[in-house]
């Protein structure tokens, strides 16, 4: 019997079940730190959608309340959206009372409950909105908590009071996170989470992975709600700021992994992330990291129209608008498995409101293919009335943390210039990492940045002479230009003179220099996008990137600004003498280093020499960048593509990691105009197809016309309809100069199969003259992947004395087959291995929990294999056929408790999944 792919999925699944004993009285539990510590464990609930009819949802609540007095209340932030009336029916008014204002319903259930305390009640909507429903006993403890959604059918308009933007839309966005076409997934728990990009090995064979994540990192690796984190107030702010986009590194001891080893180190860069010990804390949950616009200047406006008033997203001091911060019933959290990348991206979406002016801002954080992490924030117009002057902000909390805890004294640092106009960098001489913002990237680059401008999640403004904007004081700027406000406590200041100010965007020192010469610490960066007009359905975005890594401080550190791959190269002119290479250089153990680069050779014996640089004491102990170039000749090179590489050497003989670039010497151009394809493949054809493994392509690489003022370009996916991607492009004849071309985000998803396709793009001149090149690819089959489930819950139970209680799994995260096989005469087999669950703490032996453990009420064996369902055949008519076994797994697996020698606690169970198609 031979196994393929066995184990996808080798890390096993960790198991958290609680279960507290009575024996005729109460017994408390411990629970997680953040909870009530006098929850009652003889009250559970559960909730579950029965059904949606076609104008309602109809809702299950499973209780176990106390028999003496059996009392639930039911709260809600949508009880405009509850049936009152009904439940008035079903158990009489004496026994229903509602307070509108806090949103609770109270239920007294001493008629409707058996002689234990259990019961089941139906609960109906008047809608198909969005309803959050939290069951509670009399003390005011959440049992269950869990939002509704109206199913949506593929095509079908969403359309909720909270979001009723479809009507006045006049973009299309396809990554809409509410487009179901759009692969955003929001779970119905709407739990936060930690994910991770691509794991490295460093010298010490120690794992480095980079990670990210919403508000705290460790609410998010718990996994808390969306709810929990914006639903309540604590002494200053919302327990968790949902709105921060973070990014972490976490290093690893060689054979423990990233997510459960104790031993981990943590570095990371927002203030109060990782400190979730006291809500007296105000700085908890990331407080100073946040996304927001200018709407508060709707309800309040400025005497100065460039100066406008903002809030924070944790803002609820106005009880008339509540919303102006966020809407907390609009936030959501959305994974998708990137196209490009294969790795999980996160997005946060919440909405602004005041009157009807509603802004949705989504915050998306992805990964790219260097690991670094793109936080792209788009801010829609989805209310009734066009906002005349908007500007969206997004405020990045810059400290140098390791563990959680602040490195350097203060964390006194500066801001320094990558170089080449790209951003800025943070370190320090006792911080092993580096956090590099590139902040002039792209169309979608802010519009202006600068450092410093910190303040709460929970902060507003109240005149147009504080934040963000800059106030005259006695701190005069280097350039003498403006005067900045100062706080001199903090050494901070607020850097934008009105919205006009571009602060940092346009001052370019060379790398490694400082922004300022002034005595402050940055403790941030600020941005915000051109103020503009932004009519409803309209949207704008702003984005960075950001690089966060462990510095390495024995070898020297040789970085090329700009970096051409194969696919992707730098294109050179045909008339081109030189080829210009910049970057920045960096060493923390000499003084002195020498450059060195070579052509379409890999061999470093023979180097041609660039020049030799220096730097100072101080500036080797901080780990200063310092900017390098060189006029490389490319005269006698030939038409194509060729590969310079760079690297360093100091005067220890220690040797930098090698970079290299990737150039493309472009043809002279023809009175026939030419295109030509380089991404996602060039060399692709009919007898050879490329087989793609993503999700999407970025099609992309130059055209050019010797004689013509303008071209035009369209293209053809097999025999469809001819379509265009560029009506008119202007040409220069008389400059001979080859153009570049793309086109992005070319979905595959369509193309579920295993036959040939291709993609034609036709090049025609003013003069009718056309030529054309084509792309081949085709699916091949494959093997199988298992996903499985983040966290598997078995939830807060009560066993009675003399009862076994049976209880059922709530999965986090999807049980999922994703089968390339094609056509398979062997059927799938899905196998999990339970184990027992273990209680285990300080100063006490292990105990095993006496339980037994049913697969569609057939017994299993701890400890021994077990298949989950029936053998999933494979499909020849698709390339990519997805199971989803979650709901089947919820339903039918099941474990019984046994009453008799059990004790009250926390139980864990380690469960290993695999996959075979074997016989």
């Amino acid at each position: 019997m031979k196994f393929k792919n066995v184990a996808v999925i080798s890390l096993a699944i960790m198991l958290f079940g609680i279960f507290g004993i009575t024996f005729g009285s109460t017994v408390h539990a411990s629970h997680d730190a953040e909870e009530k510590s006098d929850l009652r464990i003889s009250d559970s609930a559960k909730l579950s959608l029965v059904d949606q009819d076609e104008k309602f949802f109809k809702i299950k609540i499973n209780y176990q309340l106390n028999k003496k007095s059996p009392v639930m209340i039911i709260k809600t932030p949508n009880i405009e959206n509850i049936d009152f009336e009904d439940l008035n029916t079903k158990f009489g008014g004496n026994n229903v009372k509602l307070n509108k204002d806090k949103g609770m319903i109270t239920l007294n259930l001493k008629y409707f409950t058996d002689v234990d305390g259990t019961g089941e009640l139906n609960l109906r909507t008047l809608n198909f909105n969005d309803t959050t429903i939290m069951v509670m006993n009399a003390s005011q403890v959440t049992l269950a908590q869990e939002t509704f959604h109206k199913e949506v059918e593929p095509g079908e308009n969403i359309d909720t009071d909270d979001e009723d933007e479809s009507e006045n839309a006049t973009e299309y966005d396809p990554d809409d996170e509410r487009n179901p076409d759009s692969g955003w997934k929001n779970d119905s728990k709407n739990e936060l989470m930690v994910t991770a990009g691509k794991q490295s090995v460093d010298n010490n064979g120690n794992k480095i992975t980079p990670v990210i994540y919403f508000g705290d990192f460790k609410y998010a690796k718990k996994g808390i709600s969306i709810h929990e984190s914006v639903g309540s107030f604590l002494i200053e702010g919302r327990k968790n700021n949902i709105t921060a986009a973070n990014y972490a590194v976490i290093k690893s001891p060689r054979g423990t992994d990233w997510w459960k080893s104790s031993h981990n180190t943590i570095w990371t860069t927002s203030y109060g992330d990782g400190d979730t010990s006291s809500a007296l804390n105000p700085e908890r949950g990331s407080q100073r990291t946040f996304v927001t616009t200018d709407l508060y200047n709707e309800m309040s406006p400025s005497d100065d129209p460039l100066r406008p008033k903002l809030v924070g997203p944790d803002y609820e001091k106005n009880h008339d608008f509540p919303n102006l911060g966020m809407n907390e019933k609009t936030a959501r959290i959305y994974t998708r498995d990137n196209p490009k990348t294969g790795l999980k991206d996160q997005r946060i979406a919440f909405q602004q409101e005041f009157g009807q002016y509603k802004i949705r801002i989504s915050i998306t954080q992805s990964f790219d293919e260097n690991n670094m992490v793109i936080t792209k924030i788009k801010y829609r117009n989805v209310g009734k009335l066009d906002v005349s002057r908007f500007t969206g902000f997004s405020f990045k909390s810059l400290h140098l943390m390791r563990n959680f805890q602040m490195v350097d004294k203060g964390d006194v640092f500066k801001l320094r210039s990558l170089g080449n106009n790209q951003g800025a960098y943070a370190t320090s001489e006792d911080f092993e990492g580096r956090y590099e913002m590139y902040l002039n990237k792209g169309k979608d680059a802010p519009f202006a940045w600068g450092g410093g401008s910190q303040r709460m999640a929970v902060s507003s403004t109240d005149s147009e002479k504080e934040f963000p904007w800059a106030r005259p004081s006695q701190a005069v700027a280097e350039d003498n230009s403006r005067k900045y406000e100062v706080f001199p406590l903090l050494h901070n200041y607020n850097v934008f003179k009105d919205l006009n100010d571009l602060g940092y965007k346009t001052r370019n020192p060379n790398a490694g220099v400082e922004f300022t010469k002034e005595e402050m610490k940055h403790h941030g960066v600020a941005m915000h996008t051109k103020n503009r007009l932004l009519k409803v359905g309209q949207s704008v975005n702003m984005s960075y990137t950001t690089n966060f890594f462990l510095a390495d401080k024995e070898d020297p550190t040789v970085h090329l600004y700009e970096r051409g791959t194969q696919t992707n190269p730098q294109v050179v002119q045909t008339n081109a003498n030189t080829y210009k290479l910049t970057g920045k250089w960096y060493d923390y153990n000499d003084r002195i280093i020498k450059l060195y680069y070579s052509i379409d050779s890999e061999d470093k014996k023979n180097p041609k020499f660039i020049q030799e640089y220096q730097q100072t004491n101080d500036e080797m102990k901080r780990g200063t960048s310092h900017r390098w170039g060189h006029q490389v000749p490319v005269k006698s090179l030939s038409p194509g593509q060729h590969v310079i590489r760079v690297w360093g050497i100091n005067r220890n003989d220690r040797v930098s990691e090698v970079e290299s670039t990737v150039i493309q010497i472009s043809e002279k151009s023809t009175s026939k105009p030419q295109i030509t394809l380089t991404s996602p493949n060039s060399n692709t054809s009919e007898d050879k197809p490329m087989n793609p493994i993503v999700g999407a392509f970025d099609f992309k690489d130059t055209w050019s016309d010797a004689d013509s003022k303008s071209v035009g370009i369209k293209y053809k996916i097999d025999d469809e309809e001819t379509k265009v991607l560029f009506s008119k492009l202007k040409n220069d004849p008389e400059t001979d100069k080859v153009h570049q071309w793309e086109m992005d985000d070319f979905d595959l998803r369509k193309f579920n199969d295993t036959n040939p396709h291709k993609i034609s793009f036709i090049i025609t001149d003013d003069t009718d003259q056309s030529s054309e090149t084509t792309f081949y690819f085709k699916r091949e089959k494959g093997a199988f992947q298992l996903i499985h489930p983040e966290k598997i819950d078995f939830g807060l139970n009560k066993l009675s004395p003399h009862k076994d209680k049976t209880t059922q799994p709530s999965l986090r995260g999807d049980l999922k087959i994703h089968d390339y096989r094609g056509e398979s005469k062997i059927p799938l087999k899905i196998v999990v291995t339970v184990n027992d669950f273990i209680k285990s703490g300080k100063n006490q032996s292990p105990t095993k929990l006496k339980a037994c453990y049913y697969w569609d009420n057939t017994l299993m064996t701890s400890g021994k294999s077990f298949q989950i369902g029936d053998g999933i055949h494979g499909d020849s008519d698709v390339w990519l056929k997805t199971t989803d076994l979650s709901e089947e797994f919820e339903k039918k697996f099941a474990m019984k408790v046994h009453h008799k020698d059990n004790s009250d606690g926390k139980y864990k169970s380690l469960w290993t999944w695999s996959a075979t198609d074997s016989i």
